[in-house]
């Protein structure tokens, strides 16, 4: 009997589900902030992902699809969702007493769990591989990585039943190591929001408000706020002097998610 094939949906992260940069910035503020050990990964999702959401960091019908995706996986159309980025995770940021790691695909992981009210939506999450954390160049991603972390067995390297939505061009995306790979990358049109400040600094101001509540120092949290307008004038003069917003939703790419062609 031949192996059964798998049904996949993979997602990038980056210009695809949403425009990150902002997350960044916020995410380099807390680094250099004595705020850490009052942070948790958990207090931060819920009031992250309402901003994510209404201010548009997440792209337009992403709940839609997640929501669809959701119904495919109740229905037994679907066995795994995947997240596979370019974003790299060199020097996790340990946060809270019990030390939880943040990284942006890891709070990204936890923001899309958290849209969906409730189930677990990821079943796993590939990063950029770690030799080429600190080279500027993007890595081609492979089919044949999500096959092999996800443990399948190698008989069942298929892809005619995997969708993988990412807006790289298809030459970044190697369709050449698994079988059925190459009617499988859906090219996504790059999302560009172009955030204002005004949301980079609503981030830090419920950062430094759950870190008041956790029982932060004046001093701690005066520090915070003193680099806060740093961090707004170097996001503003390196992201939003020659951004542009463009892409559409993702509500036209639904169709894309049947898996039985």
């Amino acid at each position: 009997m031949p192996p059964r094939i798998p049904r996949i949906v993979i997602l990038d992260n980056d210009q695809t589900t949403g425009d990150y940069i902002v997350l960044f910035y916020w995410l380099d503020w807390l680094k250099k902030s004595d705020l850490q050990k009052y942070v948790t990964l958990k207090s931060l999702i819920q009031p992250f992902s309402r901003i994510c959401e209404d201010a548009h960091i997440f792209r337009p019908g992403l709940r839609p699809m997640i929501r669809r995706i959701l119904e495919m996986r109740d229905e037994g159309a679907l066995d795994y969702v995947v997240v596979y980025t370019n974003q790299s995770e060199p020097e996790p940021l340990m946060v809270g007493r019990d030390g939880d790691a943040i990284t942006i695909p890891r709070l990204l992981e936890a923001f899309y769990n958290h849209l969906t009210d409730g189930e677990t939506l990821i079943d796993l999450t590939l990063v950029r591989p770690h030799e080429y954390d600190y080279i500027p160049t993007f890595v081609p991603k492979q089919f044949s990585r999500v096959f092999s972390e996800l443990g399948l067995p190698r008989r069942s390297w298929n892809a005619r039943h995997t969708k993988f939505f990412d807006d790289a061009p298809e030459k970044f995306i190697l369709d050449n190591d698994v079988l059925g790979a190459g009617r499988a990358h859906i090219r996504v049109e790059p999302y560009f929001a172009c955030i204002d400040t005004s949301i980079l600094l609503e981030l830090c101001l419920e950062t430094l408000k759950i870190a008041d509540q956790n029982g932060a120092k004046k001093g701690e949290l005066t520090l915070a706020i003193r680099n806060i307008h740093d961090l707004l004038l170097k996001y503003r003069q390196e992201e939003m002097q020659s951004c542009r917003p463009s892409g559409r939703g993702l509500g036209r790419y639904l169709d894309f998610l049947d898996l039985d062609y």
